[in-house]
């Protein structure tokens, strides 16, 4: 694994920072999970994006060369995705104790995280859903996606954020089957 000396360059386009050019640091972002190789560029995220810039790792500059603050950064994902500030809160939390994560695919999981030492090596072993404290999200629609994960052989975390941006995970095996119910149940978490 290559070591990544000093602020990489990145410039924005749209939702997607690109990094381009300087195929030791394209190597060593790959070599620790991040972003995704596209025709000898990395497309970063924006969580990565936002990680990495608040790490001291990149240095992102908009279509004019200009350097972006973090916050500029954040309004501009923002526009994007309005969830996004729910959705880095997770990625920095599972990046600080160790994981290495990843864009989630299908499922409209927001994340897919590897077991400590496992990218690379195994598929992703926890799919990850962000979900902030007080919005509703029907039952029938979180027992189909835990039954998909269970199916795929990965473990389904939510991760519920709270307004201080507190996270607290729930690992979601089963719902029981007094939840079920012909009608659509919503619930407040």
């Amino acid at each position: 694994m290559g070591k990544l000396n000093g602020m990489v360059k990145a410039r924005l386009r749209g939702v997607e920072t690109i990094v381009e050019g300087d195929q030791g640091a394209i190597g060593s972002l790959m070599d620790r999970g991040y972003g995704r190789l596209e025709d000898g560029r990395l497309i970063l995220s924006p969580v990565e994006a936002l990680y990495l810039a608040s790490e001291g790792r990149v240095e992102v500059v908009d279509e004019n060369g200009s350097n972006l603050t973090i916050d500029q950064l954040l309004s501009r994902f923002l526009s994007y995705d309005p969830d996004v500030w729910v959705k880095y809160l997770v990625y920095r939390d599972l990046r600080s104790r160790g994981y290495v994560v990843k864009d989630g695919v299908g499922l409209g999981c927001d994340f897919r995280v590897y077991r400590k030492g496992g990218y690379g090596r195994e598929a992703a072993k926890y799919l990850v859903f962000a979900l902030p404290e007080g919005r509703s999200y029907k039952l029938s629609e979180l027992e189909s996606i835990a039954s998909e994960t269970r199916r795929l052989g990965k473990e389904l975390i939510l991760a519920i954020i709270d307004r201080r941006g507190d996270i607290v995970y729930y690992s979601l095996n089963l719902i029981p089957s007094r939840f079920k119910a012909d009608r659509e149940v919503e619930e407040e978490l």
